[in-house]
């Protein structure tokens, strides 16, 4: 087992080693970070904050007591003497959700990243974290590496880097009492919601962009659905769609059903909540745990 241990390790180097190079500019010098983060001008909430994210990785990877500068603009805004480029090129061949990782066209030492989309941008920055050694594991668990003479990677070729999946994240099966059933769901403890945002966060900070669960009758709408709102809104500041999975009839545990249940003579249960007014996209099958019946089927309301 031993043996396993250390192949495994030897692999998981010369992996990394292939991929990148750690000769490129020094990230902190004299104790500063060194190198300035530059985003377009009017980048939106998800690019923003992922460049937020490796500004202030660099400055705890190397101990330094600032983060790098975050600017929106272009290379000509560049004072450092490296920088991080995000630059959008709708016609740069990426996909909405693809980038490429090369040297900066302007010339400057460090990493540029080009995509057609700020998703794709905020992916970059994302991946370049990655390779510096940045772990996102849990949204309340962040690792960094730490190295006072670290460097930028380098290397990078421009090839085109696109998810193989379409739709990549997690199903929270919210019938079972775990945290992201009271984040999802409970309404009475503001710090429900702050912890809602680091799971999306957390989401983005791994390149995923859908997320679902399942919603149960324990809801109060009025409070609900405003709550719920607010969420998404978020969620699509990253690129992430939100999916809940409900049922019409069927009574599976506590799941939120669609149909009241009906009284003596009635033909017809009454419609609990009428809300649900997308199905989920075909590329990406979401559901509530499997009827009892063909005639009690269920069904993911997609909120986008």
């Amino acid at each position: 087992m031993a043996a396993l241990r250390w192949i495994g390790w030897i692999l998981l180097v010369a992996w990394t080693a292939g991929c990148t190079s750690p000769g490129g500019p020094r990230i902190a010098i004299g104790g500063r970070v060194a190198l300035d983060v530059v985003i377009p001008v009017g980048s939106g909430v998800g690019l923003q904050h992922a460049a937020q994210d490796l500004a202030e990785a660099l400055a705890i990877i190397t101990g330094s007591a600032r983060p790098a500068r975050v600017v929106q603009g272009a290379a000509a805004d560049i004072q450092a003497a490296a920088a991080v480029l995000v630059r959008l090129d709708h016609g740069a061949g990426t996909g909405p959700q693809g980038y490429r990782l090369s040297r900066p066209s302007a010339g400057v030492p460090g990493v540029e990243v080009v995509a057609e989309t700020e998703q794709g941008g905020m992916y970059g920055l994302y991946h370049l974290l990655a390779d510096l050694g940045v772990r996102y594991y849990h949204p309340e668990e962040t690792f960094f590496p730490h190295d006072p003479g670290a460097r930028l990677p380098q290397g990078y070729d421009g090839e085109v880097q696109r998810p193989t999946f379409a739709l990549r994240g997690f199903h929270e099966h919210t019938q079972h009492p775990i945290p992201l059933s009271d984040f999802w769901l409970r309404t009475d403890d503001p710090a429900f919601r702050g912890y809602l945002t680091r799971y999306l966060r957390w989401l983005a900070r791994n390149r995923q962009n859908a997320a679902s669960f399942m919603l149960l009758k324990t809801v109060d709408l009025d409070t609900w659905l405003p709550y719920a709102a607010s969420a998404i809104d978020e969620a699509h500041l990253y690129g992430i769609q939100v999916g809940f999975s409900i049922s019409f009839v069927d009574q599976q545990q506590n799941a939120f059903k669609l149909l009241g249940d009906p009284g003596p003579g009635d033909d017809d249960a009454e419609p609990v909540w009428t809300g649900c007014s997308r199905p989920a996209p075909t590329s990406w099958s979401s559901r509530s745990a499997r009827p009892s019946s063909p005639s009690r089927p269920t069904q993911t309301c997609w909120a986008g």
